[in-house]
């Protein structure tokens, strides 16, 4: 056997051990995929339809922003456009989430450009976000007929008047009920004033298959 080989074998074993390692300890899966959450962990999603909202804003802004630059030049108009686009489109990359992670230690609260953790004693309540107009409307005329209809993401209220945006739509009972066991295990006194979502709403992760089928 020659020396190279011998060196080539020796290299991946070490590799493969210090896998193995990684692997019983948590850090990495068996796949080779980096863990991010435990097993226990609980995910919400956000909705495509909230982030294409979100998105288009800035783009639009960017858009005629960029066409009145390459038209005009630097004016005031077109510079201001631009700066107000890129700022919205900061605001959306680094604090709108994708999804939430709820554990034992906090809340991570996963955007596309960071990953921004709230561990539980800065977190006062999990609340609903502002129901749609089209549910209060419909709320409105079905009064007295039936349950009324829920709407709304999560966010969690902070001391003071801080406010972080948890997921932008509704959540399925299911993870409402696993929601409110997290909170129940908690040492710290977390709240839950989020009203339970009616029967019928889908669970969020359906909304993560699609999107991975679609990719």
């Amino acid at each position: 056997m020659s020396a190279d080989l011998w060196v080539g074998r020796d290299r991946r074993s070490r590799i493969l051990d210090a896998s193995v390692v990684l692997a019983a300890s948590g850090v990495i899966h068996p796949r080779g995929t980096l863990a991010s959450m435990g097993d226990d962990d609980l995910v919400i999603h956000s909705s495509l339809r909230g982030w294409l909202a979100a998105i288009f804003s800035p783009a639009a802004l960017l858009l005629l922003g960029a066409a009145g630059v390459i038209g005009v030049g630097l004016r005031p108009i077109p510079t201001t456009l631009l700066l107000l686009g890129s700022g919205l489109a900061g605001v959306v990359l680094l604090d709108l989430p994708r999804y939430s992670v709820f554990s034992r230690r906090g809340i991570t609260r996963v955007c596309p450009l960071r990953r921004h953790f709230l561990p539980w004693h800065d977190v006062v309540a999990i609340e609903r976000t502002r129901p749609h107009t089209a549910t209060m409307l419909r709320n409105a005329v079905d009064r007295g007929i039936g349950e009324p209809q829920i709407s709304g993401g999560l966010t969690a209220r902070g001391r003071g008047r801080r406010k972080w945006l948890l997921a932008d739509n509704l959540e399925s009972r299911e993870e409402h009920r696993s929601l409110r066991a997290v909170l129940d295990d908690l040492e710290v006194p977390v709240m839950l004033r989020a009203p339970a979502p009616h029967a019928d709403a889908p669970p969020t992760y359906l909304y993560r298959r699609r999107s991975r089928g679609r990719g």
